[in-house]
């Protein structure tokens, strides 16, 4: 599925509100499809936990050991995130998922502060760090740009 299939299938789940839908339209989907365009896969596979959630890792920063994201990984390759030290517990899966919809996620995670893309089938010390705050910030840019847009006066010609 392509990137615009993908966003268009975000848009057709999307509640029923029009408010929603032309949020949905005009500024996450957007958003995500540039951020989507950057990656090298449509798809990724990530490891899901007990309740169907994302499995979430906390990471330690290496100077300063105090400092501690959690973050998702989003593998290339199955047989990574089958690799990968976590995924072998008996209540975690490995699930292929559009890009898009990882990203649209993650939005809503309050608990995670990144998502990191492994790109290279093999590589797990080289990812693409997505900040869900940063995220949160293009969408936001992005609806603020639509709101500013919709408030021009219809004479204003």
């Amino acid at each position: 599925m392509n990137l615009d299939d993908q966003v268009q299938l975000l848009l057709n789940n999307a509640p029923e509100d029009e408010n929603v839908r032309n949020a949905m339209a005009r500024a996450v989907g957007p958003v995500l499809k540039s951020l989507a365009s950057r990656m090298q896969h449509l798809n990724y596979f990530v490891i899901r936990g007990t309740e169907s959630g994302f499995l979430i890792t906390t990471l330690s920063n290496r100077t300063l050991p105090q400092v501690e994201k959690r973050a998702i990984y989003a593998f290339s390759s199955e047989k990574d995130a089958r690799a990968f030290p976590s995924s072998s517990h008996r209540d975690c899966t490995v699930e292929s998922l559009p890009v898009t919809h990882i990203l649209f996620q993650i939005l809503a995670l309050e608990s995670v502060d990144s998502i990191i893309f492994l790109e290279t089938s093999g590589q797990s010390d080289r990812g693409v760090e997505i900040r869900r705050r940063d995220l949160q910030q293009l969408v936001q840019q992005q609806l603020q740009k639509f709101q500013r847009a919709r408030n021009i006066p219809p004479d204003l010609a």
